[in-house]
């Protein structure tokens, strides 16, 4: 269930009080969306939400509700309104063909981020077999959300890992990175959600000139890799330390904590641009 922080949120270009805020009305999976961090009151790589907001918006056959500048503008007032500096915002749109109450709105949602001793130690993991239906369109799944936080309660882990096909493509809300004699493996973007964490991680490994092969594992390969991590919008760069009960891992490694600084000064200077 959908859940509004804060005293406001924006609907169809309009500032909503928040205890107007009524779930069901965006549980349809004829949304997509996007979620974005706010640091220091600066959505993080903006442009890159747009853009990949309106590719789902293409694949899903909707109209933008919200032009580019718009969309930059409410979530600003959105941001000032609340008076938040730090938080997660998801946007959703969909199209008037659907007749939904809204076709675009945006709020801030509840997040969760790592520990200092989850970043330093590293988080369990574990393996599902699982493919997600069109994986590289962020589409609203309401029943999906709910099967993911069932299964990782029960299994007591941090995230999931789907595979299909026996190749671990990516985690059920993140993508996912391999490392092995100082390369670092992920799936093609072909497989998976092109996450915007991703798109960064693998633009630090161009920047530090550790190699990248773009191939999924499969299960059988966990066993030869030294380190893991994941990527995504509340973990940023998140090491894992074990996957399921038989791989486990180096947290601590020296090319996980080269792309975390590489990442985190791409956060700072994202912050830095934006204020001047």
């Amino acid at each position: 269930m959908e859940q509004c922080l804060h005293a406001y949120f924006i609907a169809d270009k309009e500032v909503r009080s928040c205890c107007d805020f009524i779930p069901s009305h965006f549980e349809s999976e004829h949304y997509v969306y996007e979620v974005i961090r706010v640091i220091e009151g600066c959505p993080l790589f903006l442009e890159d939400h747009i853009q990949r907001l309106g590719k789902s918006c293409e694949m899903a056959s909707i109209s933008k509700a919200l032009s580019e500048s718009a969309l930059r503008r409410q979530l600003n007032v959105l941001i000032e309104m609340n008076q938040v500096s730090e938080g997660n915002v998801k946007i959703m749109m969909s199209s008037a063909d659907f007749n939904l109450k809204y076709v675009s709105a945006m709020w801030f949602i509840p997040a969760s981020y790592p520990a200092n001793s989850q970043y330093l130690n590293g988080v369990p993991l574990a393996l599902i077999d699982y493919q997600r239906q069109s994986p590289q369109m962020k589409l609203h799944r309401p029943d999906y959300k709910l099967l993911i936080s069932k299964i990782m309660n029960e299994r007591n882990v941090y995230e999931l890992l789907l595979v299909h096909d026996n190749l671990i493509l990516e985690g059920s809300r993140s993508n996912v990175f391999f490392i092995n004699r100082n390369t670092v493996f992920t799936a093609p973007e072909t497989k998976v959600l092109s996450g915007i964490t991703r798109m960064k991680v693998i633009d630090c490994c161009r920047m530090l000139g550790i190699p990248l092969v773009l191939r999924a594992i499969s299960p059988t390969e966990l066993t030869e890799m030294e380190a893991a991590f994941l990527s995504g919008t509340s973990p940023k760069v998140l090491a894992i330390n074990r996957i399921d009960e038989f791989s486990h891992f180096n947290p601590k490694h020296e090319i996980i904590k080269r792309i975390t600084g590489q990442y985190n000064l791409m956060i700072q200077q994202t912050i830095s641009e934006s204020k001047d």
